[in-house]
């Protein structure tokens, strides 16, 4: 999952994680402009003024129009949303399974050893995974030629701290030190407290005595050895923060690959009896290789930039505390990531798979160069890496037919189709998403579908929703009965068979764009009670698109009542999770 662009935050700009299928996959936007239907200009050219409740009427009735195509005759409830709607969106969340297959353990071969600062009671090992390429492995004290990723797990590594930090966060009974911010993976919204940005405390948590005593800790006890485990003796702390998961905000975080760090530290808030689930390695492109990693308070898992991760949580809630490592004090104040580079001119996959990205956007101390880019790119797809193939076809996308920058490696080259169904077949579920969305607009709506129900068995609720609206067409229903094998593969038992059900199940993972799914379905059927109880959720979780619609809907008077000052809150809201369309339609009302 290469990251896009996270807001800034504090006194630097906020990390990256890089997804592990590298950049999102591109989708079809089926939501026509509003803003820009509803602010058509008179035949003088300037915008229409009406007054009071004229003016209402005009920009409520250009919605209804937009909106609520095909329903504009329907007799709707009005309420403020959390009756009857109320009670049966929370049954049908309810309801709901993940229907996760159980995620076996990660299986160990290696010896237990003592952590010798913790008077005998905490013990270590190390765990191995495959990686693309054979040689010039990552750096970090591993051999060159020797093509895995490692990682290490402490048990009991700093637990006394890690249990008054803990502490600290349970005396919060609000969650007020959690910020809502756009994930640096997917782009929705976690819960996140800064501890250190760039080597500096940060207010908060930061200050508290529980996140100083941690970051403490992690200085004399943690640092040593990860300096002496890695070779890295100018290795600091450089960016560390919590996350919370828990049913309502999110519990995913989706495998990916730590981007900014040259080291990663995982400290374990919460024992494994507190929530199902947790954090697992994913060896390779596809679900079917995830392993569960137990982790109890205070344990520490340790790995490098190259290990292939994610969060699933299934029940109850979860913190960590994790920590990004630079190479140095310098590439930590400058926001650099030197290391890729290096290991990349050695031949590493993931490496040159970084450095693809990097190059792309111009970041951590590479230059903006796609020519650079693409090179890297190309040189990890060839080593078998499936994300960089992903990313290798989205180039080639993006290129004009005459452009002949790939003719030089194979007679498929320069397709984008071949990338992508060579990543997809690997298991790479952005690539078998953007082979996909390829495939609809090609007409080829049977083995698209196909191809989304395979991502969205892997856990992925974007291809989740992608899947439920071509099941909301006839072509793509009769493609998913006739594919019932296919949908069974994966991560998931017991696909879901109906739009709706596959909008509820990414809605339980807390992907935002399924609550607005689920909203427009409920439109199509005149319930705009309920589709206002599904925005409104889903507004709470920070998606802008959910609270347009509620804002939408509180001019309409659909299924809420009207009040453009709600509207007005909403759009306010939304307008600083970036959609334009919110300040489009703010401005709109303040001409009023």
């Amino acid at each position: 999952m290469a990251a896009g662009g996270g807001p800034q935050k504090g006194g630097g700009a906020r990390p990256r994680k890089a997804a592990a299928g590298g950049e999102p996959p591109k989708t079809r936007d089926a939501r026509g402009d509003a803003a820009a239907a509803c602010a058509q200009r008179n035949d003088r050219g300037g915008h229409l003024k009406l007054r009071g409740g004229a003016a209402l009427l005009a920009i409520a009735g250009c919605l209804l129009f937009v909106t609520w195509q095909g329903s504009a005759t329907a007799t709707l409830k009005k309420g403020d949303g959390r009756g009857a709607a109320s009670s049966s969106v929370d049954d049908l969340l309810a309801g709901q399974q993940m229907h996760h297959q159980e995620m076996p353990l990660f299986a160990f071969d290696s010896l237990l050893a003592p952590l010798p600062w913790t008077a005998g009671g905490g013990v270590w090992r190390t765990g191995v995974v495959p990686k693309p390429g054979g040689s010039g492995a990552a750096g970090g004290g591993r051999a060159d030629g020797d093509a895995r990723r490692s990682f290490a797990l402490l048990r009991g590594a700093i637990r006394p701290w890690a249990r008054e930090l803990r502490s600290s966060l349970e005396g919060l009974a609000d969650g007020s030190a959690f910020g809502i911010h756009a994930d640096e993976v997917d782009g929705l919204p976690a819960y996140e407290s800064y501890l250190l940005l760039r080597g500096q405390p940060s207010a908060g948590l930061g200050a508290s005595s529980g996140g100083t005593r941690v970051v403490e800790a992690l200085e004399e006890e943690i640092m040593p050895f990860l300096r002496g485990q890695y070779t890295c003796e100018a290795c600091v702390a450089c960016t560390a923060f919590l996350r919370r998961y828990r049913q309502g905000e999110r519990l995913l975080n989706p495998n990916h690959f730590d981007m900014e760090a040259f080291v990663t530290i995982v400290v374990a808030l919460s024992d494994s009896s507190e929530h199902g689930g947790g954090l697992y390695v994913q060896s390779n492109a596809s679900a079917q290789s995830r392993r569960l990693l137990t982790m109890d308070t205070g344990d520490v898992l340790m790995h490098q930039y190259d290990l292939n991760h994610g969060v699933a949580v299934s029940s109850g809630m979860r913190y960590s505390l994790v920590v990004w490592v630079a190479s140095n004090r310098r590439a930590c104040a400058d926001g650099h990531s030197p290391w890729y580079a290096d290991d990349a001119a050695r031949g590493d996959a993931d490496a040159q798979w970084n450095l693809g990205h990097l190059h792309k956007r111009g970041e951590r101390g590479y230059a903006l160069n796609s020519e650079a880019a693409f090179e890297w790119y190309r040189k990890s797809a060839l080593q078998g890496h499936p994300g960089a193939m992903n990313n290798l076809a989205l180039m080639l996308e993006e290129r004009s037919a005459s452009d002949d920058v790939g003719a030089s490696f194979g007679a498929d080259g320069g397709n984008a189709d071949a990338w992508f169904r060579r990543s997809a077949e690997l298991g790479e579920a952005n690539g078998q998403m953007n082979l996909a969305r390829r495939l609809a607009a090609a007409g080829s709506v049977a083995e698209a579908t196909r191809l989304y129900a395979k991502a969205a068995s892997q856990g992925f609720p974007k291809a989740m929703v992608a899947l439920g609206a071509l099941l909301e067409d006839e072509a793509g229903g009769a493609a998913v009965a006739a594919s019932a094998a296919d949908r069974a593969s994966g991560s998931m038992a017991l696909p879901p068979s109906t739009p709706e059900e596959w909008y509820l199940r990414a809605a339980t993972l807390g992907h935002g764009p399924a609550f607005r799914a689920l909203g427009r379905l409920h439109e199509s059927k005149g319930a705009a009670d309920v589709a206002s109880d599904w925005h409104r959720r889903g507004g709470e979780q920070g998606d802008g698109d959910c609270m347009i619609a509620l804002a939408k809907q509180h001019l309409q008077g659909a299924g809420v009542d009207i009040s453009v000052e709600a509207a007005k809150a909403w759009l306010r809201r939304a307008a600083a999770t970036g959609p334009p369309e919110a300040e489009q339609l703010l401005t709109l009302l303040s001409e009023m």
